[in-house]
């Protein structure tokens, strides 16, 4: 059921505007934040409350919250439409002052009543967001070390405001305690390129010419592929939200990724879906930021302890995972690849399994799995093999969780990507994702 969200402070002002609605057939629900001018909010409040004048409010701290239900799935695009065309002319102003920056264009188109066939557009909150500036907050620590990007980076974010900065996680100036703004025309030459991660361009390098005419086989003729993942899922390359994903995250996903020997494609794909932009507050379903980590609900990592091999001291890390680590951007990165790195080792590399347990939980997808042995009479060892994705067929047991976790992480991942990890005894595993439409599971 879809609703709209009004909170309003003791002057009767409204503070904020939420719509929700289920996303069609997966068990969950996709928040729109809905910006408009104050007067126009305040009007669109008082319609309500004259159509609903039994409503009754929920206080919340020092707000009412006002909950209108089952609401006009069309009206609720119009109004949808009218806040992003609102956030464009902010946008449009703000390019004006900032220079020229990316003007992102939205559209809402609905085959049913649940379901969007257009790319979802970025709400508004996480669009201004993407304008505050970072500051850096000093934390005590025993070596003093200024080049430990862990040691503390506290966003400040605007509430509802552009600020004069742009956040580049990737431009850290360490003497100064800043994030450095740069905007750079060629933004997009940093988007990982349809090849091997190991080929994905970095601003800062200075490529030969031999390295960038090489064609995609003669960069990938030496790799011997261990295994191939052969997987029917939609191509979100040019999305949104995998720009921004990409444009702001990259360089920090990257980092942690090396650092717990993954594959950075695989972990921009995993961030990119699960949220695309980082927020430092908890999300309804009780996770927050980039990589969604869980922090409330019936289980969760708060005051949990996450381990996974650190391939770059050759020692094992541990996080004590907390509300407020999480909630900044790079601890939530952090322990997102920490995370990633301790399902690969669990199900020994079998990214499809790895993949969907970071979504389902372990228990979930044991449930999933013996499922299909007892129906299929194949062993686990069978399905615990790439190649075999039988088991795919078999989500729907689960009342919980997205069935299509795995292809929505893949559909970030460019077809004939080379996968490459690194394994804690050493050794390494590289696996070729291969998108092939109408393909039956399990089949090679």
């Amino acid at each position: 059921m879809n609703r709209l969200v009004f909170y309003v402070d003791e002057y009767d002002s409204v503070k904020k505007c939420e719509y929700i609605e289920p996303i069609y057939g997966s068990g969950f629900v996709e928040y729109r934040t809905i910006i408009l001018p104050d007067i126009e909010l305040h009007n669109l409040f008082n319609e309500f409350i004259r159509k609903n004048p039994q409503i009754e409010p929920e206080q919340d701290g020092n707000k009412m919250v006002f909950t209108f239900y089952d609401l006009d799935v069309e009206k609720m695009d119009d109004l949808i439409e009218r806040s992003l065309e609102y956030q464009n002319r902010l946008l449009e102003k703000k390019r004006n002052e900032m220079g020229d920056l990316h003007k992102y264009s939205n559209k809402v188109e609905r085959t049913n009543r649940f379901k969007k066939t257009a790319m979802i557009s970025i709400s508004a909150a996480m669009l201004l967001s993407l304008y505050s500036f970072f500051t850096y907050k000093n934390k005590e620590t025993n070596n003093n070390n200024q080049n430990d990007i862990d040691s503390g980076i506290n966003i400040a974010y605007a509430d509802n405001k552009l600020n004069k900065r742009e956040i580049s996680d990737s431009s850290y100036n360490y003497e100064k305690n800043e994030i450095i703004v740069e905007n750079n025309e060629n933004d997009m030459k940093k988007m990982p390129d349809k090849s091997s991660s190991d080929n994905v361009i970095n601003s800062e390098q200075n490529d030969t010419d031999d390295i960038d005419n090489m064609s995609y086989s003669e960069k990938i003729e030496n790799i011997e592929i261990d295994a191939i993942l052969r997987l029917e899922a939609e191509n979100a390359m040019d999305s949104n939200k995998y720009y921004i994903a990409t444009k702001y995250y990259y360089d920090a996903i990257a980092k942690y990724a090396d650092m717990y020997g993954i594959d950075p494609m695989l972990a921009l794909a995993v961030g990119t879906h699960e949220r695309g932009i980082h927020r430092d507050t908890v999300d309804p379903g009780g996770a927050i930021g980039l990589f969604q980590i869980q922090v409330e609900g019936g289980w969760n990592w708060d005051g949990k302890t996450i381990t996974a091999y650190n391939f770059k001291t050759c020692e094992y890390d541990s996080e004590v995972i907390t509300i407020e680590s999480v909630s900044d951007v790079f601890k939530n990165i952090k322990v997102g690849c920490m995370l990633i790195q301790n399902a690969l080792v669990k199900y020994n590399y079998n990214v499809a399994e790895a993949i969907m347990a970071y979504n389902y939980g372990e228990n979930y997808l044991s449930t999933v799995i013996n499922r299909c042995s007892q129906e299929t009479g194949l062993s686990t060892s069978e399905l615990n093999k790439l190649e075999c994705l039988e088991w795919l067929n078999y989500r729907n047991v689960i009342d919980g969780g997205d069935p299509y976790y795995l292809e929505n992480v893949f559909k970030y991942i460019p077809n004939g990507t080379i996968l490459k990890f690194k394994k804690i005894d050493g050794g390494e595993v590289n696996i070729e994702y291969q998108n092939v439409l109408n393909y039956k599971k399990g089949i090679n």
